[in-house]
């Protein structure tokens, strides 16, 4: 079981809409049910295998905050100009990575890894099909 460690308070569900209504998409209820209680928390479990033979550490999720260095709007709108229009970062993950809901193929959105600061511009990593499930393979 996952324990999740934060310093911000719990956050508001407005702060969520506001961010939506910006982005133009809605996100995930368990997403948004974890959020609320943890943003800009780090989960006790933090590994994840991203291919066969790598696995990095999810470090935290995003906060909702504004002018707060891991706030999701800010971190967004500093990368998305590097990242796929469909792919929206909710969490910091080691070696730069992002992790990310993926709406290429509409609501609700797949979950991902991606690297926004590679030379060649790949393409993202397949995690999960849903917030709920990327949790539950972190080790």
């Amino acid at each position: 079981m996952i324990v999740w460690n934060t310093e911000y308070d719990k956050l508001p569900l407005e702060n969520i809409k506001i961010v939506e209504e910006r982005l133009s998409q809605k996100f995930p209820n368990d997403y948004v049910e974890c959020v609320i209680e943890y943003q800009g928390g780090r989960p006790s479990l933090c590994n994840i295998k991203i291919t066969e033979n790598e696995t990095i550490q999810f470090c935290c999720l995003l906060t909702f905050l504004a002018f707060d260095d891991l706030d999701i709007l800010e971190v967004y709108n500093s990368i998305k100009r590097k990242i796929p229009s469909s792919l929206i970062p909710f969490g910091l993950g080691s070696d730069n990575y992002l992790f990310c809901f993926d709406y290429r193929f509409g609501a609700p959105p797949a979950i991902v890894v991606y690297k926004p600061n590679e030379s060649l511009q790949l393409e993202p990593i397949y995690i999960s099909d849903s917030f709920k499930n990327f949790i539950n393979k972190l080790f």
